[in-house]
């Protein structure tokens, strides 16, 4: 098990129909079959409150922060956050850029939660993960063989695609590991890169771990 304040927690970010709740499920029973101790946080946006955009996220991001904390206190080896504090950051600056699109009241209360998430993300994650894709898999995409993706306002998905563009490079190199998202899941490219994964989070692990096979 991992020693409490020593519990790395990973976050996974990037446009829709990236694949990222695929491949987190793929690495965390990766992970449980090697003997790791995993905890793993669902997106949480999707179950938030429908009051608006802005108080979507201020729910989101409270709800992460606890499960983080109570989740720690198991002191797991690893903890997946499925969409955190920096999807939601990339989110939020998205909707600021887009004119018109929120009112003053809530640029306000949007630009205030932005300082908020900038704090979780450098006091919580110690890595992100961030998944790839063109516009085109983003707009729409069948997930697997019988899912259909989701379909998202085009103004929205461009800027999007630049907020992460711009949390990518304000983060440091050595936190972000890139994805290419347009991969077809049932080809070995595929699986070379959720191998590639998982080596890397095997590796940011605390020392000392023995795995039990």
């Amino acid at each position: 098990m991992g020693v409490n304040g020593t519990v790395k927690v990973i976050e996974w970010m990037g446009l829709p129909n990236g694949g990222k709740t695929e491949i987190s499920g793929i690495i965390e029973r990766e992970l449980t079959r090697l003997g790791k101790s995993v905890r793993s946080i669902q997106d949480q946006i999707k179950d938030a409150p429908v009051e608006g955009i802005v108080e979507r996220n201020l729910w989101a991001i409270s709800k992460i922060k606890k499960l983080i904390i109570e989740a720690r206190e198991h002191t797991p080896d690893l903890i997946i956050v499925e969409r955190g504090a920096g999807a939601i950051f990339a989110s939020l600056d998205a909707f600021l850029k887009l004119e018109g699109f929120l009112t003053d009241r809530e640029q306000r209360k949007a630009a205030s939660l932005a300082k908020d998430e900038a704090f979780l993300l450098r006091k919580y994650t110690g890595f992100f993960i961030l998944i790839e894709v063109d516009s085109g898999v983003a707009m729409d995409r069948e997930v697997g063989q019988t899912t259909p993706g989701t379909i998202i306002n085009p103004d929205f998905l461009n800027a999007l695609t630049k907020s992460y563009n711009r949390l990518k490079k304000e983060l440091a190199k050595s936190r972000v590991m890139l994805v290419d998202g347009n991969v077809d899941h049932r080809t070995e490219s595929y699986q070379r890169c959720n191998d590639r994964i998982l080596q890397k989070l095997l590796r940011l692990m605390p020392p000392g771990i023995t795995d039990r096979e």
